[in-house]
């Protein structure tokens, strides 16, 4: 493959330069100077601590097909070194990495979803119901990569790589990859960052999904302006100008930014079908009824215009969960299937893992949540309440370091007035020191619930502390971290898993 095949002449500032170095054969493409070699085409891609054009000269010395930069010259390489400037280095690398590959998104249906609660869920459900239904799917998000497995185990090990929504390099290869071993499907999570990094800027989407919008990475946008356009981004953007016939976008008519969002793609995108769902506007194309939420499981019934009520009973738990299962029947109905075939495949989903599972094994119902946003937790909290009229919810919970610290105090107030107890200790305290960040939580609860607060820094020996005190008639909720095995502390990620440790702690009683 040829430099010219990989750069489009719409993102070359200088149009000769391509014309100079478009014959140039490429092996490969890249955007790690550890791991350039020869002939290879790299994109000096800085980050916020790291600045890639301080190692051109070095990545020129390897012997590479071409640098690609953006801004101005890097300093110290010679007048003939093969450089490309770009106007948007990103959208460069995610065009170069989609060619790179054969465009493997052009041969699968391609859903995405984004929101701030509710893409994991979502994306969960709706993969395997594609699986199950005939669809080799390959899934993609917070939970890892990998394409689902013939057999019937929803626990299956997925390859983590660290971030919900990965490089253009790594979506592309994976894709590929799974187009290779049969895939016809793929469902990703779509995050603010990845779309304004262009990290997946060139699949080639059929259609997208919104849950909801609430306070999040504001670490990353600085207003939450900002962070909503981010997420419309996908939209108006990405879907509008996908290859793909019969695009379709489903979103949350509940939520205030949903609302907006539906009226700005069928206003600038009349030829994107939009679906909005509510259990509240009975206008809305899909309309929730008949809501039953227990602590076995759900029911509702979604009835999308003159067609058919589908009706659902789900072991997924909490009301949260109508709606994410709600954003999958849709996108099924719009891909084509019948009530029955939806009815049928997600009566069967298995739950996600990691989101309200509850935990077997002690007289005191157990359950891990992922929920780490104030929204999530105030979710799942008013969710558990109502279950235990006579008993109390003891919520442990801390707050991720090296990320958005103003949600803190809102959590540890959230957790305050909706738990009757709550022990507050450490998440992923990453590069912090975590009696700061607890320090940051309960300074947001006010005095009058203060009693209502203990703070165990340790996270096993709080956990171990919530469980023991529970008794009968109480409900425990461990809250922030879910899925995952690890506890990061200062770049080291220890073993740990809220389920394994709960576990733990109900033998201990049981004993």
């Amino acid at each position: 493959m040829r430099v010219q095949d990989l750069i489009s002449k719409e993102f070359v500032c200088d149009s000769h330069i391509l014309t100079l170095l478009g014959e140039r054969e490429v092996c490969g493409i890249s955007s790690d100077s550890r791991t350039i070699s020869a002939n290879e085409l790299f994109f000096a891609i800085s980050g916020a601590v790291f600045d890639a054009k301080q190692v051109v000269s070095e990545v020129v010395a390897r012997n590479v097909a071409a640098v690609v930069y953006e801004g101005e010259r890097p300093r110290n390489v010679s007048k003939d070194a093969p450089l490309i400037h770009v106007h948007d280095i990103r959208e460069a690398l995610a065009y170069a990495a989609h060619c790179f590959y054969g465009k493997p998104s052009h041969s699968t249906t391609n859903i995405a979803i984004t929101g701030t609660s509710g893409k994991t869920s979502v994306s969960w459900f709706l993969s395997h119901a594609m699986h199950a239904l005939g669809q080799k799917t390959f899934l993609g998000g917070t939970l890892g990569y990998t394409t689902l497995a013939d057999d019937d185990n929803p626990a299956r090990e997925l390859i983590e790589l660290g971030n919900t929504s990965i490089d253009p390099i790594s979506v592309q290869r994976l894709l590929a990859d799974a187009v290779a071993g049969g895939a016809v499907s793929s469902v990703f999570e779509a995050t603010s960052q990845g779309v304004v990094q262009s990290r997946m800027r060139y699949v080639a989407w059929d259609g997208a999904i919104f849950t909801n919008l609430s306070r999040d990475h504001l670490d990353l946008h600085d207003t939450m302006e900002e962070y909503e356009e981010a997420k419309a981004t996908l939209f108006v953007r990405d879907v509008a100008s996908s290859p793909k016939q019969n695009r379709f976008a489903i979103i949350n008519g509940d939520d205030a930014a949903g609302e907006r969002l539906a009226s700005r793609v069928r206003r600038e995108c009349p030829e994107v079908r939009t679906i909005v769902f509510s259990s509240m506007n009975i206008e809305a194309d899909g309309v929730l009824r008949d809501v039953v939420a227990t602590k076995t499981g759900i029911s509702f019934t979604l009835a999308k215009g003159g067609q058919e009520a589908i009706s659902i009973r789900s072991s997924s738990i909490g009301t949260h969960n109508v709606y994410n299962l709600a954003c999958a029947i849709l996108a099924l109905v719009e891909l084509g299937w019948s009530t029955y075939a939806i009815e049928k495949v997600m009566s069967e989903v298995p739950p996600v893992p990691g989101r309200l599972e509850h935990i077997d094994g002690g007289k005191v119902p157990v359950y891990i949540d992922y929920a780490h946003k104030p929204d999530a937790l105030l979710k799942v909290l008013e969710f558990l309440k109502p279950l235990v009229p006579d008993g109390r919810v003891i919520c442990v919970f801390g707050c991720g370091g090296d990320r958005d610290a103003g949600k803190r105090s809102i959590m540890g107030q959230i957790s305050a007035e909706h738990a009757d107890l709550s022990v507050v200790t450490s998440d992923n305290p990453r590069t912090e020191d975590p009696d700061t960040i607890i320090a940051d939580i309960v300074a947001g609860v006010s005095d009058a619930l203060q009693h209502r607060v203990i703070v165990e820094v340790d996270r096993r020996a709080a956990i171990h502390k919530a469980i023991a005190m529970a008794k009968e008639g109480d409900v425990v909720l461990v809250a922030g971290k879910g899925h995952e095995p690890y506890q990061e502390i200062q770049g080291v990620k220890h073993p740990f898993h809220d389920g394994e440790v709960a576990r733990e702690a109900l033998d201990v009683l049981a004993l």
